[in-house]
């Protein structure tokens, strides 16, 4: 067996420019990129569907402060494209992986009007509504290859 390697949700594996967001819109609106909350995460191993060998547990956000709202808050003007890194909070725990197999990840994720709040950032999020500021409700769904970093 080759050297295992974890999956999970560690920031350290995302790509700078993950997701390339386009606003067809001529609203401006917020997301917050830590905002994404599970609906579904399915880990799939050569095709069959891959248990995580230990659960991720339910935890509360940490209250964040003006910077750290502002590092978090995504504005997407109206009519825009930006490329962004969001953090999908789509698995369900951590997976043993090999190096000889091949990996994907079935999912479903939920941005609703709360998303923004969920840190504390109350004030910030206010503010920008008061300037016209739509916050995004809406899902992302997909199925995605995980590339192993080497």
């Amino acid at each position: 067996m080759n050297e295992e390697v974890m999956i999970n949700n560690s920031p350290d594996n995302y790509n700078k420019n993950s997701f390339l967001i386009v606003n067809k819109t001529k609203e401006n609106y917020i997301i917050n990129i830590r905002g994404f909350m599970e609906e579904f995460g399915e880990v799939y191993k050569n095709g069959e569907r891959l248990n995580p060998y230990l659960y991720k547990p339910i935890s509360e956000p940490a209250g964040w402060n003006e910077t750290e709202c502002k590092e978090n808050i995504l504005l997407v003007p109206a009519r825009k494209s930006i490329k962004a890194i969001l953090h999908l909070s789509i698995l369900r725990g951590w997976y043993k992986i090999d190096n000889d197999a091949e990996y994907t990840v079935d999912f479903e994720t939920e941005h609703t009007k709360r998303s923004p709040y969920y840190y504390g950032c109350k004030q910030y999020v206010d503010s920008l509504v008061v300037h016209g500021y739509k916050i995004y409700d809406g899902t992302l769904k997909g199925k995605i290859k995980l590339i192993q970093k080497r």
